[in-house]
């Protein structure tokens, strides 16, 4: 995994087209076999993305055939980040101890994963649930 210390030049305006409240901050890209943040990533938001390199097979060219499906079909962003948020969660599951931190930090990712960030694909309620539920 390579990480860019900048957004995706050529992506950034057909993300930003597509969901204009990614903030350039705080969004993190997985493309091909990179990684782009402006920010620091802890452990667990490695974990994150190294799933979603993982889905596109560590490939520039496996991203840019998947790149239309992300933006423009909602049950397959779902799929993809479902399985993402799992292992995020897993990894915070079994290496925070503080069960409030770790409540905080589920509430966090289901709060991202129903906003417009990613389009409004799915309701708080059913991204606790399916975050929640076994990661097996």
């Amino acid at each position: 995994m390579k990480i860019i210390a900048k957004n995706p030049t050529i992506l950034w305006p057909i993300i930003k087209w597509r969901f204009p409240d990614a903030d350039p901050n705080r969004i993190i890209i997985a493309f091909g076999d990179r990684v782009y943040t402006k920010g620091w990533m802890p452990q667990w938001k490695i974990v994150h993305e190294q799933v979603h390199l993982d889905q596109q097979h560590h490939s520039r060219i496996v991203a840019i055939l998947r790149f239309p499906l992300i933006l423009f079909s909602a049950r397959f962003r779902l799929n993809q980040e479902i399985a993402a948020y799992k292992a995020e969660w897993r990894w915070i599951f079994l290496n925070v101890h503080d069960r409030e931190l770790r409540a905080k930090m589920r509430h966090e990712m289901c709060i991202d994963l129903s906003s417009e960030l990613y389009g409004n694909m799915i309701s708080y309620a059913d991204a606790m649930d399916l975050i929640s539920r076994s990661w097996q």
